[in-house]
């Protein structure tokens, strides 16, 4: 079963000043994905309040194909169909989520001639960290506002 995800051609890259400007866009859809999340949790505590156990309720079939019955279908239906189209509008842009949890974006560029990832975190006024592709998240190193670094980041 293919997933009817976003075509993107090749990855994006951005100079630090081009990805701070897409901060307002990345704060936007962090606060709708949590503002979905909410109401989410707020259907399976109405749920829960009337003794239905919604997790019950997703019955996967033989061809992976899901379905959910109950007073709560449509909601959650038309919540995920929401959440996906926000998270597409990440990729579309060429950004990466590493983590959704945590909130925080991974954003392809060039910093002294080597292919690096500027990261930003949701709450975050700019763009302050990077590390390598290969690196995991949480291996973030601040860029140096005292030297050239932060200057030297560069689209290709």
């Amino acid at each position: 079963m293919l997933i009817n995800a976003p075509i993107i051609d090749a990855k994006q890259y951005y100079t630090l000043y081009d990805a701070n400007d897409l901060i307002p866009r990345m704060e936007y859809l962090f606060s709708q994905l949590c503002h979905i999340q909410q109401s989410i949790n707020s259907i399976y505590i109405r749920a829960n309040e009337q003794s239905i156990d919604l997790a019950s309720l997703l019955i996967v079939k033989d061809d992976h194909s899901s379905e959910m019955d109950g007073p709560y279908k449509k909601e959650i239906v038309e919540l995920s169909f929401e959440y996906k189209d926000l998270l597409d509008q990440f990729y579309v842009l060429g950004l990466e989520l590493d983590d959704l949890d945590s909130c925080i974006v991974r954003i392809y560029s060039w910093l002294d001639g080597e292919e690096v990832c500027l990261s930003w975190q949701f709450g975050e006024q700019q763009i302050s960290f990077w590390h390598y592709p290969t690196e995991p998240h949480d291996s973030r190193r601040p860029l140096d506002d005292n030297s050239s670094q932060a200057n030297t980041v560069i689209c290709h």
